[in-house]
């Protein structure tokens, strides 16, 4: 039995600005783990003093020399024999730095996400990062996934057997008031290309003559240019589509001018977004040259959230930035159905904060997402659509405005998951058991 835990975690765990799946799991199971010899947090938002955290900054999983000297001495310095939780971000991209304590030391491996498995990787870059994080892993005392395909997936990529699986729980939420037309789509996800948010605008332009509201809530840059929060409205049914590739990625930057109406209105616009024409006004001026600049005229509108209107019957995207605490929950509460079209998911945690809400969930079929997503009241609360199919999310959404049966069959069999849902107390217990199970 384990009387003291060290966890090696990125310094970024509690950002506001970057939230992430792998950081609020960490976080929240370390806030409730507590050992012998270790108190409960009394107020839940503190570790236990059993839990010793060691912060690491850096750009994970390819850290400059800085970063790589700070987990070198952090790691030298933590007992012979003592068990450490360690975040694969971290470490299963620098192999040779635990190789020197994987013996003397007991590590414990949390993988996220396989390294590998991150979109926009040469292939070079996917083969060595796959290269060294089975070298990483198998170093470790045990391995923990957060999903049962995730585990799975971790196992056949690196020859390794037993991989745990211990999936994230979910805090208890009052459920969301549905709307008579459910046309209040949310997704909630970092700008990224593997969360697929170029797909689901691709397939939001076929949804013409429908009226419909979508908040993106997450940390980045809209196609790579426009800085959020921000909204784009779209105006007309054509444009984008020539500006995205099958996969919904933006296409390679080209030299295209602008026309000058359409210049015109956006350097008005984006200039007046946050701080000042200087930064934006230069965001501005680089849009005409590339995906984010023939998209923005050809097909939306680019505004000052504040300054928006009713919401155009051809529908409208808002981009919040990145949200936590009551400024999430209120758009959770504010949403009819929540759409995830990833590429990829070790589990998606926010399909089951989603349900937690009553809210039906279209998500792609990926990793742990079916599991997240689970069964109730005779079948899925949502549906789950190949990744990458544009026309089949477009074809799902369109039936879920249109068919108020099946909004009242999704909604009734999310309302029966949310009694179904465990709690992140289930996850540290199992976490424990885990470290309790080392030899």
């Amino acid at each position: 039995m384990i009387h003291t835990l060290f966890a090696v975690l990125p310094a970024s765990i509690d950002d506001p600005a970057a939230p992430s799946g792998g950081n609020r799991y960490d976080r929240e199971v370390l806030r409730r783990l507590t050992l012998p010899g270790g108190p409960s947090p009394a107020s839940g938002d503190q570790t236990p003093s059993a839990v010793r955290e060691k912060l690491v900054p850096g750009d994970w999983p390819r850290p400059a020399p800085a970063a790589r000297e700070a987990l070198a001495r952090i790691l030298a310095d933590i007992p012979d024999g003592a068990v450490v939780l360690l975040d694969g971000l971290i470490v299963c991209g620098v192999p040779d730095l635990l190789e020197p304590h994987a013996t003397r030391l007991r590590p414990v491996i949390l993988v996220h996400l396989p390294l590998c498995d991150e979109t926009g990787l040469t292939p070079e870059a996917a083969a060595d990062l796959r290269a060294r994080e089975r070298r990483a892993l198998h170093l470790a005392a045990a391995v923990i996934a957060t999903s049962t395909p995730a585990a799975r997936r971790v196992e056949e990529l690196h020859d390794l057997t037993g991989v745990h699986a211990v999936p994230p729980g979910v805090d208890p939420a009052p459920p969301a008031v549905p709307s008579p037309t459910g046309h209040r789509l949310l997704m909630v996800a970092s700008l990224t290309p593997r969360k697929g948010y170029p797909l689901l605008l691709q397939a939001l332009q076929t949804l013409t003559g429908l009226p419909w509201t979508c908040t993106i809530a997450g940390a980045g840059r809209i196609l790579g240019e426009i800085p959020t929060p921000a909204t784009l409205t779209l105006t007309t049914p054509s444009g984008l589509g020539a500006t995205l590739d099958a996969n919904g990625d933006p296409l390679p930057r080209r030299t295209e001018a602008r026309t000058p109406d359409s210049a015109g209105q956006l350097g008005d616009e984006a200039g007046q977004f946050d701080d000042g024409p200087g930064r934006l006004g230069d965001e501005a001026g680089r849009l005409g040259d590339g995906a984010a600049g023939r998209a923005a005229e050809g097909s939306w509108r680019v505004s000052r959230p504040e300054r928006d209107g009713p919401v155009p019957d051809q529908g409208s995207v808002r981009f919040t930035g990145p949200l936590t605490g009551a400024a999430l929950d209120a758009v959770y509460a504010d949403a009819d159905l929540f759409v995830l079209p990833s590429r990829a998911e070790t589990y998606g945690m926010v399909v089951t904060e989603a349900l937690a809400r009553g809210l039906p969930v279209l998500a792609t079929d990926v990793g742990g997402v079916p599991e997240a997503l689970g069964e109730a009241g005779g079948g899925r609360p949502g549906r789950l659509i190949p990744p990458g199919d544009r026309d089949a999310l477009a074809g799902a959404l369109r039936e879920w405005l249109t068919d108020p049966g099946l909004r009242a069959r999704w909604r009734d069999r999310a309302r029966a998951r949310r009694e179904t849902l465990t709690g992140w107390d289930e996850t540290a217990k199992r976490i424990r058991e885990v470290l309790d199970g080392l030899p």
